[in-house]
């Protein structure tokens, strides 16, 4: 998975260029890592969306402890800690960006831009708290008058910004409701990563019933467009990976194994739709069989 590529060789920067993400892109294959993946980019927004919990809990951290003086210590260590998960979550976003495809690319970094900006300013507000609290100390050491250092220990008024994290609407169904019982928390996030795994990892059992359904709701479909006036074949590059997710897992796998070699070009609805016809009568002939041996 794309997770596993050395942090120190993603792009840093805020906006990444096309050619940062080929570049990225490019390592990634080089180390025979994968670039692209629908669960893939699930499980990097899920790793995403914890953080970014982590991240929110810390800002307010930061906003509570700087209501008083006297806090400078507690508050340079949550400034290096926030620096540290700004950072994670600049090669989380990388990761994210490097599975998408190129017309993707914009709104995805849009998304991300309003929390990393947050970050900022929550930062600049922290070091301004902090160089209050030196210059007070700076006085105090010089033998500023009484009332001064006195009231130099009056809570602050500094105020951080009110976070709104971006949300990611990836997750419904059986997927929303596995990990929905975990509280968003640093320990909570390795249980819910696995337990997401071994959910999705899971191969579902298809009937020839449920997969003759399956395929002619899939006809429907691209018939109620064609009533429409659309032409649904021409559409193949839009409708067939919302098709593709709607395959129990095991026919997924062969779907991809059997034309792993085919140009993408070749791929489209015309294909798929032979390919799911086979595996329906293969299925119901072979359900036939066993109840003719029964």
């Amino acid at each position: 998975m794309a997770a596993n590529a050395s942090d120190s060789e993603i792009p840093k920067q805020d906006d990444l260029s096309l050619k940062s993400v080929q570049q990225l892109r490019g390592l990634l294959k080089e180390k025979g890592l994968s670039t692209s993946g629908k669960k893939n980019v699930l499980i990097e927004r899920r790793n995403a969306k914890v953080l970014q919990g982590d991240i929110d809990a810390l800002i307010r951290t930061i906003s509570e402890l700087s209501e008083n003086w006297n806090n400078k210590v507690k508050i340079q260590i949550r400034i290096e800690r926030l620096s540290e998960y700004r950072m994670s979550y600049l090669q989380l976003r990388n990761r994210i960006i490097s599975l998408l495809a190129d017309e993707e690319i914009e709104d995805e970094l849009h998304s991300w831009r309003e929390l990393l900006d947050m970050i900022d300013k929550a930062v600049d507000a922290a070091h301004e708290y902090l160089n209050k609290e030196s210059n007070l100390e700076d006085q105090s050491s010089k033998g500023s008058v009484h009332k001064s250092h006195k009231d130099s220990h009056q809570p602050s008024n500094l105020k951080l910004p009110r976070i709104e994290l971006p949300k990611f609407n990836v997750l419904t169904g059986n997927a929303l409701q596995t990990i929905e019982g975990f509280e968003v928390t640093g320990a909570n996030y390795q249980p819910a990563v696995e337990m997401s795994q071994t959910q999705m990892d899971a191969k579902a059992v298809a009937n020839a019933s449920s997969l003759r359904d399956l395929h002619d709701t899939f006809i429907n479909r691209t018939r109620a467009l064609e009533a429409l006036g659309e032409i649904p074949m021409s559409h193949g590059c839009m409708l067939l990976p919302m098709f593709e997710t709607k395959l129990p897992s095991e026919l997924l796998e062969k779907w991809e194994l059997e034309f792993a070699d085919t140009p993408e070009d070749e791929i489209d609805l015309e294909l798929f739709f032979k390919f799911l016809n086979r595996q329906v009568v293969s299925k119901e002939a072979g359900e036939r069989n066993l109840q003719n041996n029964s």
